[in-house]
């Protein structure tokens, strides 16, 4: 009869349930969005990549490597705001030699499309085919 003197435990079940749920949602919702971040910079990156490989070929008309970021990350991340994709020429330590680097910038997705006002940077590099004579 603990419940008639007031001295008894209970509900404290109830309390101790519902504060464990929302610490485990919210852990469970901190790793998703970890995961969906980890994600995006893999994606970016290689897009990157790919591009600085697409620019790199031979006969690659000029902007081909950007072009070819937008494509992939269009099919890859759809709601991903890209706020910038840069491609240029830089020299290799082979004399002779040059690479084609591509450097995206995007806003990092916190909640869903919706992200830091900060941007993340995203790099891919490849070295310049040579023309065969």
């Amino acid at each position: 009869m603990d419940s008639a003197r007031g001295g008894g435990e209970d509900g404290s079940i109830v309390v101790s349930h519902t504060l464990v749920t929302v610490v485990v949602v919210a852990i469970v919702a901190a790793m998703l969005q970890l995961a969906g971040i980890v994600y995006t910079r893999a994606i970016v990156t290689d897009a990157a990549a790919g591009g600085a490989r697409e620019a790199a070929l031979v006969y690659s008309p000029p902007g081909a490597g950007a072009q070819r970021v937008r494509d992939l990350l269009a099919s890859a991340t759809p709601g991903l705001r890209i706020t910038g994709i840069t491609e240029r020429r830089e020299p290799s330590s082979v004399p002779g030699r040059d690479f084609v680097v591509i450097e995206v910038t995007y806003t990092l997705p916190l909640v869903g499309p919706w992200g830091l006002s900060g941007d993340v940077h995203a790099r891919g590099h490849a070295l310049v085919e040579r023309r065969v004579r």
